[in-house]
């Protein structure tokens, strides 16, 4: 399944809230790691991939990144603001960030009025597309639909990535045949017939 994964603050969930039903309204699945907190309701749940009761949330996250197809940053001041929460959430939204920026599925916004220039690391280079609720209504609107547009081109390009084999898994097979080694050893498979 082809999903956003929404990086954002746990303190932001409220302002996530409009720019989450936007996605949803336009067909795209959404993984939130706490959907009632963002404000939805019990019988929302089932529109979302999220993390399930009981599951340990650092390999829920690390899961949900690695399946996604979008990771979207949803950067606020907080970014910035050493002693807005504590370090391991920075932490942990940082490295989302540059996951999705070193897999080639990062998409930015900003969702407050954030100076992006003082963003960390390569994050203030990049193009970040501005939702916050200081636009006007159409403002917002125009730019959560561009937004939407981007996103959808990256849901569309990791679609048709996964029909192709990795340049990894291409190096790894040349390199196995070519030295007469069975590449199943490290999980590569020449057939799906189990042998």
């Amino acid at each position: 399944m082809s999903f956003v994964f929404v990086s954002h603050a746990a303190a932001n969930k409220p302002e996530i809230r409009g720019l989450v039903e936007a996605l949803l309204e336009a067909d795209i699945p959404v993984w939130l790691d706490n959907p009632i907190a963002a404000g939805f309701s019990d019988e929302d749940l089932g529109k979302f991939a999220r993390i399930r009761a009981g599951a340990r949330w650092e390999d829920e996250i690390d899961d949900a990144l690695r399946e996604a197809s979008c990771i979207l940053v949803c950067w606020s001041k907080l970014a910035v603001t050493d002693s807005a929460f504590s370090g391991k959430e920075r932490r942990t939204w940082l490295d989302e960030a540059s996951y999705g920026r070193v897999e080639g599925k990062l998409v930015a916004c900003r969702i407050d009025d954030v100076d992006p220039s003082l963003l960390p690391g390569t994050v203030s280079s990049q193009q970040i597309a501005n939702v916050s609720h200081s636009l006007s209504d159409d403002e917002w609107a125009a730019s959560v639909a561009a937004l939407i547009q981007d996103i959808v081109a990256k849901i569309n390009a990791d679609r048709s990535a996964n029909g192709r084999q990795s340049t990894m898994e291409k190096y790894i097979h040349s390199f196995t045949y070519y030295c007469g080694l069975d590449d199943s050893f490290i999980g590569f498979s020449r057939s799906n017939d189990g042998d």
